[in-house]
Order: C-alpha cells, then structure tokens, then sequence
C-alpha cells in the first residue's frame, strides 16, 4: 500500500481539509487495511490502479457538502473531515455508499 501517494493524492484533491502531520500506526493499518480490500474486491489490479482508485474516492468525497464542511451536521456545526477519520472502516463505507451525499427527493 502506497501510505505516502495515497496522503499525496488527499493533499492535492482536498486541500481545505486538515493537512495530514502525523500518520500513526493505527492509520497506517487502516488504509493498508481498505487498500487490501479494495484489491481483492477487483477494483484495482495494481499500485497505479490504487492510487487512481483513491484519487477517484477523494474527488467523490469533494462532492460532498458535509464532509467538505460546506454544510453544518444536526448539531449545527460544521464537521471537521481528516483522513484517518475516512479510513476506518465504517466511516469508509458510509462514504462509499453515499450516506453523506446530498440525495435528490423526486
């Protein structure tokens, strides 16, 4: 798991969120953990693949009002989003499935 192009990438693509200035080794697991994962679901075949897959999940993440804290949560407040919050496995999910995406009412 490329740790350093994948932070690169979240540096690029999201600069409004918190710089990443320490990278424990909790987080490390977590992201080598989703990366695993996301190979094995056949969603990349190689480092290349990955690190296109996690620049096209960061650029999804920009879409998203609440989790650019663009648009304050229940409580009123805007949600402060950081990396290693993203990775964590529920919270990975729940991005992918777009919980926090605005959803269109018809």
């Amino acid at each position: 798991c490329p740790q350093r192009g994948i932070i690169d990438s979240y540096h690029v693509i999201l600069p409004e969120l918190p710089k990443v200035r320490k990278w424990r080794a909790n987080h490390a697991t977590a992201l080598r953990t989703r990366w695993l994962e996301k190979w094995e679901e056949g969603k990349f075949q190689d480092e290349t693949g990955g690190l296109q897959y996690f620049q096209r999940f960061f650029q999804y993440v920009r879409q998203s009002d609440w989790l650019m804290g663009r648009k304050p949560g229940r409580d009123g407040r805007a949600f402060h989003n950081t990396l290693a919050w993203m990775v964590q496995a529920q919270h990975f999910d729940d991005i992918i499935s777009g919980k926090y995406h605005d959803r269109v009412v018809a």
